[in-house]
């Protein structure tokens, strides 16, 4: 008995290194061999002790995104546009001709088209996220017998869906 156990215990382990590799070809086994494979119940579906062991297994299911620049990066982009570096270098050359109050003009508008662009892209990245959980897809799974729906990002590997 110890012996089959531990046959059945290392099928289990090679299908779970076959699971992560995506070597499997679901598409062409039977329901009741990917149930075995999977460890997993075509009748009852997933119950909450598993879903959490997938979720330490296998992490969310959404993809990761680049880190978002910090505020004064962000701030400081703005002058990086060529006609901000113009007027930047107008400035330089009122402030030594002798024309003061037109460098503190041009100063002034350049810092001003900064603080405006730094606001219109927080707004715009903020537009954004609000869009992105607008389109959150949400389906059907099969969880402790029945059927509930969930977000994308809840969705684990050999959930069944509806």
């Amino acid at each position: 008995m110890a012996c089959i156990r531990e046959h059945v215990q290392f099928r289990r382990t090679k299908c779970e290194k076959q699971m992560r590799g995506g070597a499997m070809k679901w598409y062409s086994m039977k329901p009741e061999e990917v149930e075995y494979k999977t460890n997993s119940n075509i009748v009852k579906g997933l119950n909450d002790k598993n879903v959490k062991k997938r979720l330490g297994t296998y992490g969310p299911n959404k993809l990761k995104e680049a880190p978002r620049p910090s505020a004064i990066a962000t701030f400081l982009a703005q002058f990086k546009d060529f006609m901000v570096l113009v007027l930047l270098a107008a400035t330089l050359v009122s402030g030594l001709i002798g024309e003061v109050l037109d460098a503190i003009t041009i100063m002034f508008i350049v810092l001003l088209n900064g603080i405006l662009g730094y606001v219109q892209e927080r707004k715009a990245e903020k537009s954004l996220d609000a869009l992105k959980e607008l389109s959150s897809p949400q389906m059907h799974v099969l969880r402790n017998e029945e059927w509930v729906r969930i977000l994308h990002q809840k969705l684990y590997r050999v959930m069944l869906l509806k």
